[in-house]
């Protein structure tokens, strides 16, 4: 399968910090408007979403 950003022009990959701060802004967004367990679920997914995106990051710079 080929990877969607081999076809950005060098230099155009979003940042870490920009990706991490993506997801931060979506998860105050959950924060502010979800309850409950639907609340639990979304910060898991976004907490599982963030670590996977860290370690793919780190694996590509390797």
């Amino acid at each position: 399968m080929q990877d969607p950003e081999d076809d950005l022009p060098p230099g155009r990959r979003p940042s870490l910090l920009t990706v991490a701060g993506a997801y931060a802004a979506l998860t105050g967004l959950a924060v502010v408007t979800l309850d409950g367990k639907l609340r639990l679920a979304v910060l898991v997914l976004f907490a599982g979403l963030a670590v996977k995106t860290w370690i793919a990051w780190k694996q590509r710079d390797q």
